[in-house]
């Protein structure tokens, strides 16, 4: 709706007008008025800032003495100024005339002395058209085109914390699956995703009011780059896990060395030599869709030597000498405050959902825990609060660059965050991380529990008690829309000798992930050799 020829108003200001100039007469020159303080978040405060004067005061305006088309342009469900507006029209002369608004959303249009059609148009609102004239101070407001609706499942069920995204903004679904989505251009794809249900991507046009989800669970396996580089291991692989539970394939295109197995585009990337490009990501992908699953891409975030040897500033340095921190195994890590480490990751991140990957997998986001932590030098303060803070973000900026891609975005956490719900040494908080991700992965490792660990001597020994307690802690602790989003990592491996894990382990463990509403899960063998028993459909 907008607001122009509002006569009581413009009788309102003329009134008032009429009073301060009969006081200017009496009484002199009155005080001038503070200017209000702009913050950041005022609109066109850059602008404003760098002392570019708004049109009202020079710019496309003219003097008083002059006739002009003048007004205010708002946001209409705001009221707030709009700052960017370009506002045109035909001048006296025949000529077009055009300006912007400052950033209190002012304009003015000079040598306009008729009523004229003016039009109004700013990125990310819809266009308007109007017939206005010199003699009124005119208000306009511009709408946003927004879609509103609500995300159901299929039983009608309302899905809470659903991500709907569009052009470049997102939004989420509240208790009743009720959303709103300002800024939705008219050629755009909308985009929603929510954990346990397939991603839907329909275009604006055709949007009717909602979105219905189908239900997903994913069960997976990891396979490690060395198989996938390989045709014919990768074959056998796939043949391993075809007509069994298995529905999705985790790959590993940049481990925990650093190396990025697959012809990256990205500069920094190729310039420190992480580039192997072992893998053809276009074929891995054809193979895995001609069996109909899933692909998982798992990324090392800040567990990454390649990069902190090859620049040493985006590393971890080491308080005690002029060296670069390292882990007990020697591996240099990546500075985790450092947000050029950010935009490394999630420039990958988005060229593996450019790809077309149904997942972007995160692991090694946290700060380390093993080696002399106490001489890590962060460059800056770094209490736990300021770990978990810099976890916080780096999540919340990935996550943006891919909103409005079909492709989910998950991320590891240890396995003793769904009890304690938080790691103070490594950044790691259950409720910070879950409400970031489509998917929240604990490490469920049954042989990596400390013996007595819920008063079992040999936690090993307990594989279905031990990951169903886990996934009942993390249901208990967290609200049902953000539960869901767990899915376990699984063992699958032994400890040698001393410590063997079998297909009956691993079922034991499938068991309990599915008695206790998990949305899925995933084995992990560092060497990609599984069991089929453990995982083959059973009877």
């Amino acid at each position: 709706m907008t607001h122009y020829n509002l006569n009581r108003i413009i009788i309102g200001v003329a009134a008032v007008y009429a009073v301060v100039i009969l006081a200017a007469v009496a009484f002199g020159p009155t005080a001038e008025s503070d200017e209000p303080e702009l913050s950041e978040y005022t609109p066109g405060y850059v602008d404003s800032q760098s002392g570019t004067p708004t049109p009202h005061t020079g710019v496309g305006g003219v003097s008083g003495d002059d006739v002009a088309i003048s007004g205010t342009i708002l946001d209409e469900s705001t009221d707030e100024p709009l700052a960017g507006v370009t506002v045109s029209a035909v001048d006296d002369h025949g000529e077009e005339v055009t300006t912007t608004t400052g950033a209190d959303g002012r304009f003015q249009l000079p040598d306009v002395s008729d009523t004229t059609s003016v039009t109004f148009s700013l990125d990310g609102y819809e266009s308007l058209e109007a017939e206005l004239g010199p003699d009124d101070e005119h208000i306009i407001g511009l709408e946003a085109p927004r879609i509103e609706g609500r995300v159901i499942n299929e039983n009608g069920s309302p899905v809470r914390g659903a991500t709907i995204a569009a052009g470049d903004v997102y939004t989420r679904s509240i208790e009743n699956g009720i959303f709103r989505l300002e800024h939705v251009p008219d050629d755009a794809d909308i985009v929603v995703k929510a954990a346990g249900f397939k991603s839907k991507v329909i275009e604006a046009g055709d949007y009717d009011g909602g979105f219905v989800l189908e239900r997903e669970s994913l069960q997976a396996v990891f396979a490690p780059a060395s198989i996938v580089a390989d045709d014919d291991q990768f074959e056998e692989f796939l043949d391993m896990v075809e007509d069994s539970q298995v529905n999705a394939v985790v790959i590993d295109v940049k481990d925990a060395l650093g190396r990025v197995h697959y012809e990256s585009d990205v500069e920094l990337a190729n310039e420190i030599g992480a580039v192997t490009g072992s893998m053809d990501l276009d074929h891995v992908l054809l193979d895995l869709a001609v069996r109909d699953l899933h692909a998982i891409a798992r990324v090392s975030v800040f567990e990454d030597p390649m990069l902190a040897e090859a620049r040493p500033e985006l590393g971890i340095s080491d308080s005690f000498s002029d060296d670069l921190w390292r882990t007990w195994q020697g591996r240099a890590w990546a500075n985790p405050y450092q947000e050029e480490v950010w935009d490394y990751n999630i420039a990958l991140v988005q060229e593996l959902a450019g790809y077309g990957f149904d997942e972007v997998q995160l692991t090694s986001v946290q700060f380390p825990d093993s080696g002399l932590v106490n001489r890590a030098d962060f460059g800056q303060i770094s209490t736990a609060g300021h770990r978990k803070a810099a976890i916080a973000d780096f999540l919340d900026e990935t996550y943006s660059a891919i909103a409005t891609m079909p492709t989910r975005l998950a991320a590891d956490i240890f396995a003793m965050s769904v009890w304690d719900e938080s790691n103070n040494l490594t950044g790691q908080d259950l409720h910070t991380m879950v409400e970031r991700v489509d998917y929240l992965h604990p490490r469920l490792f049954p042989s990596n529990f400390e013996a007595g660990s819920l008063g079992f001597d040999d936690p090993a020994a307990e594989p279905f008690a031990m990951v169903g307690r886990s996934i009942e802690s993390g249901h208990e602790v967290l609200p049902r829309h953000l539960a869901i989003r767990l899915r376990p990592w699984l063992q699958a491996f032994s400890y040698g000798q001393a410590m063997p894990f079998d297909a009956d382990d691993v079922r034991e463990q499938i068991a309990a992930a599915e008695r206790f509403d998990s949305t899925g899960w995933m084995l992990w063998n560092p060497d990609g050799e599984y069991d089929p028993e453990a995982f083959s459909e059973q009877d």
